[in-house]
């Protein structure tokens, strides 16, 4: 399966402007979308683009767990975030980013959603708090995010203090997938204008901790990895849009 943990060495990098939703994708959000993609459903996704446990506690296809309507969608894979990114983009009649026929291959020019590099997740999880470890501060404690099994399950999105910038739930509830493909990153590395990570890989970076890991993964600068294809039960995703 593959895993891993690390803090990066600090560099500074320019990134140029982007949304970013304030929340993670909740199970109503996804609904809509294997909805229209039936593709995407449990039983029809292309068995390369997940694990066996995707969407493992929907029945029926499209039917999310009962009470969790506005919780964060989670057993979703990278390609199915980026999947979720392109119908979204479609809906509003913007240029997908992902070319799903050419191993989701990533236009950044494009005018559509696509998820967050490593990058732009750190700059948005900070708020504004240059060098402090977490969204708010340097303190962490259970009135201010889910994490290490405090509550034992995700909760609704947004249900603690969002940081600087308005965004909830960057430090725990849900670990998010990010654009980049995995690469350590070495002390001395150049600084950088939009890092995408390298041009290809076996591993994708998450980054924002999760209900059930440790304080020290909900940390801005912590960088985690997966196979493209896993599916977790405390993985999510949120979506961002070049330009302001």
């Amino acid at each position: 399966m593959g895993a891993g943990l690390e803090g990066a060495p600090v560099r500074r990098v320019t990134l140029d402007a982007f949304t970013m939703d304030d929340r993670p994708i909740t199970n109503h959000q996804f609904k809509a979308f294997l909805k229209a993609c039936p593709e995407w459903q449990k039983t029809a996704a292309i068995a390369a683009h997940h694990n066996p446990y995707y969407l493992y506690p929907w029945r029926q296809e499209i039917i999310f767990p009962q009470g969790k309507r506005d919780h964060p969608v989670v057993y979703v894979s990278w390609y199915a975030a980026a999947a979720y990114c392109n119908w979204r983009s479609r809906e509003e009649n913007l240029q997908p980013c992902y070319d799903e026929g050419n191993d989701f291959a990533c236009d950044f020019s494009a005018s559509g959603y696509r998820l967050p590099t490593e990058a732009e997740y750190e700059y948005a999880a900070r708020g504004g708090l240059e060098g402090k470890l977490y969204p708010w501060g340097d303190d962490i404690d259970k009135s201010r995010a889910n994490f290490d099994n405090l509550v034992g399950d995700t909760t609704e999105a947004g249900s603690y203090p969002p940081n600087g910038y308005g965004l909830y739930d960057m430090a725990g509830n849900v670990g998010h997938w990010c654009q980049d493909w995995y690469a350590p990153v070495a002390p001395g590395d150049a600084a950088q204008r939009n890092p995408h990570g390298p041009e290809t890989g076996t591993h994708k970076i998450y980054k924002g901790g999760a209900w059930g890991t440790p304080a020290a993964m909900q940390r801005c600068a912590c960088r985690s990895w997966l196979l493209p294809a896993n599916c977790n039960p405390d993985f999510g995703f949120r979506c961002v849009r070049a330009g302001s």
